[in-house]
């Protein structure tokens, strides 16, 4: 695959290019922004009730079946709690927001409405709670173009996605027509039915094509590399014949020198399986003039992920992993915001905006704050993969680089403490996190041999990651 590179990508520094020959134009006149709003893991609990306790011993508490809180500091609040999901007045206050204060050209919206209750959910709850959540995003955002992908919580049994052949998954079959509003093109919509993944041009409502006019959503379904499915031991080549279409969507937008956006939920570090996470990081080398930046989601805290060459390791593009809008655990209810340059269809700005938790259950009021944007909280002079790159490193070297980033992952929400030092693990571990582009990066980056047996995270992924797939050669 890598043999064909363009000649524009020998070097490895195509973005970064694009950067230093756009950036004077950035916000000039007639170039206003792109605005694009980022949401994702709204887990949102329907049986999330006030003043119940939100310490119950179960893996999901302040509901129903939680009991009565020992001490008032346990009882759930009225508009959440850190140690429980999304309620339904919390996520409805968050999209009136984004609706009407942020006001984006677009939403992309990264998976994962099902609450953690997992020792009670069931097939039909599932389905119902999917039906509901997607009807309530449709409502309030009912004047914005949306894109979604496909989440690991939002099928049954949980993480389980098989894509051996369409249609394969009975939970996703029994809501997916929901989603038809958001994916209107009908050749699109059947792909996403049969295997859970589609593309679409970057159209805003009204069908207008926003930017560079051969621009694209690519929607994946990468949670079949999801470790924690166990479906992918038994998938020993390309699933539903995603990366082979995925080739094929950026080498038709490479002829007419199109670009794309990469939307999907599962990130490919250390929880992608390293068979399928190759391949995917090799496409991503080949097309890297192609692709602008990635959206991705699952782990609810706020991370970057610096694309790198699979090669050299050079910074070749980024890819932004977003919070979770639900509270679990330990961080406020988030969302993001990414202003594009119409021209380039460079990422410009990245925005954090954050819900008062504690002052909307204090005073019964709702509250949102901008609470970081990159260029400025970290003295960025852009976004481009050397500008975070070189973050990526000073949060290696530098602690108090690395105790501010750790601290903005939990949108400084008690889910950290926010005091403590940083030493050289901590550091190690938040630098590997973001410039390893697949399982085996991650490990080397760590010191760490493919297959770990002592390593905790990796015990159970021991066989996992020793089948042979054939999703990719060795060269």
């Amino acid at each position: 695959m890598l043999t064909d590179k363009p000649e524009q990508c020998q070097n490895n520094d195509y973005m970064n290019k694009l950067y230093d020959e756009h950036r004077d134009q950035f916000n000039t006149e007639g170039r206003e922004p792109i605005r694009v709003a980022l949401m994702s893991d709204l887990h949102l609990d329907y049986d999330y009730q006030e003043g119940m306790n939100s310490d119950c011993g179960k893996p999901l508490c302040c509901r129903s079946d939680s009991g009565l809180p020992a001490t008032p500091d346990k009882a759930a609040g009225k508009w959440g709690d850190f140690m429980c999901d999304l309620n339904e007045r919390t996520m409805i206050n968050m999209l009136q927001y984004i609706k009407n204060e942020i006001k984006p050209d677009v939403v992309l919206w990264g998976g994962d409405s099902i609450p953690h209750n997992v020792d009670t959910l069931t097939f039909d709850s599932n389905v119902q709670i999917m039906r509901n959540v997607t009807a309530e995003v449709l409502t309030q955002l009912d004047d914005l173009r949306i894109y979604p992908t496909i989440g690991n919580h939002d099928t049954y049994p949980q993480d389980i996605i098989r894509m051996s052949i369409p249609k394969q998954n009975q939970a996703i079959n029994q809501w997916i027509d929901t989603w038809d509003p958001m994916i209107p093109d009908p050749e699109q919509n059947k792909l996403f039915k049969d295997w859970g993944y589609y593309s679409q041009p970057f159209l805003n409502k009204d069908g207008k094509q926003l930017g560079d006019p051969f621009t694209k959503i690519i929607s994946l379904n990468n949670n079949i590399c999801y470790h924690f499915n166990w479906e992918s031991m038994t998938t020993f080549e390309d699933p539903g014949g995603m990366l082979e279409w995925l080739e094929v969507q950026l080498n038709d937008l490479e002829k007419v020198n199109g670009t794309a956006i990469i939307l999907s939920h599962v990130p490919n570090i250390d929880e992608c399986n390293r068979q399928f996470g190759r391949r995917y990081h090799a496409i991503l080398d080949r097309y890297q003039h192609v692709i602008r930046w990635g959206l991705y989601a699952h782990i609810h805290q706020e991370q970057f992920q610096v694309q790198t060459d699979l090669t050299f390791g050079n910074p070749i593009g980024i890819n932004f992993i977003i919070g979770s809008a639900t509270t679990f655990t330990g961080k406020p209810p988030s969302f993001n915001v990414v202003n594009l340059d119409p021209v380039s269809m460079l990422p410009i700005s990245f925005e954090t905006y954050a819900f008062d938790l504690d002052h909307a259950n204090k005073f019964d009021e709702p509250k949102w704050d901008l609470m970081y944007n990159y260029t400025e909280t970290y003295g960025m002079k852009d976004l481009s993969p050397q500008s975070f790159y070189d973050l990526s490193k000073s949060i290696y070297y530098d602690e108090e680089v690395a105790k501010a980033y750790r601290n903005h992952r939990y949108i400084d929400g008690p889910g950290v403490n926010k005091e403590a030092g940083c030493d050289f693990e901590c550091r190690m571990i938040m630098y590997c996190q973001t410039v390893s582009n697949d399982y085996d990066e991650w490990q080397f980056c760590r010191n760490r041999d493919k297959f770990d047996p002592f390593s905790i995270s990796e015990t159970l992924l021991t066989f996992e990651q020793s089948v042979d797939h054939t999703w990719f050669t060795n060269k």
